[in-house]
């Protein structure tokens, strides 16, 4: 039975793909390049940078070896990779971008993702192999943790075993268990997974260069997205599930510039059943377009019903995830720790949290203010970026769902955040010092600080023209 759903959301997820690509207008490329062509200086820029990050890629590669043993190499190279990132995009906005030069990109672009399937692959993608085997095999993942004994014969041991949190069931939400149901029968293997996974990230690129030819944005400016080393490096490389959330939340936002609203409610509402992360334009395109509203609810209940016996355990996980667990996040920290000040121990999280979504209003109202007569591309980012800054845990995957709107944003400060990610691998320098898995504040910092200030440089004109003094 859980099988069978999921055959039929993975198959759905490929109409909407399929949808989007028919009668788009691929000329729009061709005629974007009319008379254009690359400078001799950038040619030779472009080709020595995209070398250079080639090569910190395969130093990652070819190594036999994580950023868990070897942090100072592992982030070094990365960080290289965000330097060169941000050089290409430089001359992506600013220069006149070739066909050549744009193929170039494109296909050199792709063989680091193809090179980055050789990188070790995270933690998680062990639970999605249980979790789709699991729905082969009918059983509740909310209901039913890893380490329970009904699981020893689904997946080698050694897949078990290096589960995290073996003692918690699923946290993802339907969508993304029927996904991983899909992988699993395709190939239960972690290779298997991250190749399938890697095509995903070939839809999200080829989405994203849709949803900028329908904004008439230069079709070079896919290389902000392709080059990313968020998508190579955690995308692809470590097969995060996120690829799927930024995929479907892409197609909602093309269909919704196109204005078909019955499809891109059915596509936002895939997408916040894929990840939660994405129910943040919900309340916006509610505003925008309520007619539609009725199929968010409708296929929520449809999706979750074949999950119901797990009672509370359908969000247990998910509850326990937001309360108990904080790393790496931009503004917690600094919350945390005037709290940790001048508070009791006991009211510290609950508080750290509530000031948090206190933000996250705030900052919606500013947006919402700010963003009346923004396309949809520009108000996701813009969201998107807001509930990054205001989680307790930022992982770097988590931006994977802000890489697809990252050719529609106005300044810097979010091409600088994701370029920087590469810094979260030097926490591996306290973690092997003290032999356990922890935060440095130093890395924290160092990861969120440049980018903030660039935020708060460039956001300073909004709040003003917004809130003018009296």
């Amino acid at each position: 039975m859980l099988f069978v759903f999921s055959l039929l959301i993975v198959l759905g997820i490929f109409y909407l793909v399929f949808s989007a690509f028919y009668r788009s207008d691929f000329n729009r490329i061709n005629e974007a390049f009319l008379e254009v062509s690359t400078s001799k200086k950038n040619v030779i820029q472009l080709v020595l940078a995209s070398l250079i990050s080639v090569t910190a890629l395969l130093t990652m590669v070819l190594r036999d070896t994580s950023w868990r043993e070897e942090p100072e190499i592992f982030s070094l190279s990365s960080i290289v990779m965000g330097l060169i990132y941000l050089w290409l995009v430089r001359v992506v906005r600013s220069e006149r971008i070739g066909r050549n030069m744009f193929c170039y990109l494109v296909m050199l672009g792709m063989l680091q993702m193809i090179l980055s399937t050789g990188l070790w692959h995270s933690d998680d993608l062990n639970r999605y192999i249980l979790e789709g085997q699991q729905i082969i095999n009918n059983y509740n993942p909310y209901a039913i943790p890893p380490n329970a004994s009904v699981n020893h014969n689904l997946v080698d041991h050694k897949i078990l075993e290096r589960i995290n949190h073996p003692d918690m069931t699923a946290i993802y939400p339907p969508v993304s268990l029927f996904i991983h149901g899909v992988l699993a029968l395709i190939s239960p293997s972690v290779f298997g997974f991250k190749v399938l996974t890697g095509l995903g990230a070939c839809l999200l690129v080829l989405c994203s260069l849709l949803l900028i030819l329908e904004l008439k944005k230069p079709p070079a400016y896919i290389s902000i997205v392709l080059w990313n080393p968020v998508l190579i490096i955690f995308g692809v490389g470590e097969a995060h599930n996120d690829i799927w959330v930024a995929l479907l939340l892409t197609l909602f936002v093309y269909f919704a510039v196109r204005k078909k609203v019955l499809i891109s409610w059915v596509t936002l509402s895939l997408a916040i059943l894929c990840k939660p992360f994405a129910g943040i334009v919900l309340p916006w395109y509610i505003f925008k377009n309520p007619k539609g509203w009725w199929l968010f609810p409708s296929i929520a209940i449809v999706l979750v019903m074949p999950f119901l016996n797990a009672g509370y355990g359908l969000v247990r996980s998910l509850f326990s995830f937001g309360h108990d667990m904080h790393f790496h996040g931009a503004l917690e920290p600094l919350i945390r720790f005037i709290y940790l000040n001048i508070l009791p121990n006991q009211y510290v999280s609950t508080s750290v949290r509530i000031t948090l979504i206190i933000f996250l209003l705030l900052g919606g109202m500013i947006i919402w203010k700010a963003s009346v007569n923004d396309n949809l591309a520009n108000v996701s980012v813009n969201f998107i970026a807001l509930l990054l800054w205001c989680l307790p845990t930022l992982h770097p995957w988590y931006f994977l769902i802000l890489l697809p709107f990252l050719p529609f944003a106005k300044g810097w400060s979010l091409i600088v955040w994701t370029s920087m990610v590469g810094v979260y691998w030097l926490h591996g320098i306290k973690m092997q010092t003290i032999g356990e898995w922890t935060e440095d504040p130093v890395v924290t910092l160092l990861a969120h600080i440049p980018a903030l200030i660039l935020l708060a440089w460039e956001s300073r004109g909004i709040v003003l023209r917004k809130f003018p003094k009296n």
